[in-house]
């Protein structure tokens, strides 16, 4: 199956350390700062303070394009990039972090920070495992990280970057067709997709 070069974004939940220190710098002093507030989005995390964040992190707003999706949604943090090894910046960013699904067994992560949208964009997402069909205009691609199969949309306006986080299934096509389904019924997708493409 062919993996996607392109952006890389998981979700990487770091072992807590009693010791962590406080929001640094990089957060600008803006660790009260709300999806709502102006600078919330435009902040670079420091690795180190990634528990801090998550430990103080409440209840967020679900985002217009994500409002026909879900309900349930909290402010986070994720990684947007690759790794510097691969010669391109990685970056932890200021999310808000939607679940969906009967039990909340799928993931939304959402970001208007610049420099993840950007990133998606120079990444060229119209390379996918498999062709997709967006409902809203947006530019969607789909790749393989770790056990996840994810969707990474940037909205047509250009405003945020979406990833759809999933199990890698076991079947012929890979991607959980309840999740894509959902999608679908949120105008996000227009259809549900074929199988990926699979290496000779």
């Amino acid at each position: 199956m062919v993996f996607v070069l392109g952006l890389s974004l998981f979700v990487a939940f770091q072992a807590f350390n009693d010791d962590t220190s406080s929001v640094s710098e990089n957060h600008n002093g803006a660790e009260s700062l709300t999806p709502a507030d102006d600078g919330y989005w435009d902040r670079t995390i420091d690795v180190d303070d990634i528990n801090t964040l998550r430990d103080s992190a409440g209840d967020a707003p679900v985002p217009s394009a994500l409002s026909d999706l879900t309900s349930d949604c909290y402010e986070s943090t994720s990684y947007f990039g690759q790794s510097d090894d691969d010669g391109r910046d990685a970056h932890w960013v200021p999310t808000v972090e939607c679940m969906f699904g009967d039990d909340n067994e799928f993931t939304a992560q959402y970001t208007e920070n610049k420099e993840a949208i950007a990133a998606a964009e120079s990444m060229g997402l119209q390379e996918s495992i498999v062709d997709f069909s967006t409902a809203r205009g947006s530019t969607i691609a789909g790749y393989i990280q770790d056990s996840d199969l994810v969707i990474v949309e940037v909205l047509a306006n250009g405003e945020a970057v979406i990833e759809y986080l999933m199990l890698f299934t076991e079947d012929i096509t890979g991607f959980d067709y309840d999740c894509m389904q959902r999608l679908v019924d949120a105008g996000i997708l227009d259809s549900t997709p074929g199988p990926p493409f699979i290496d000779a």
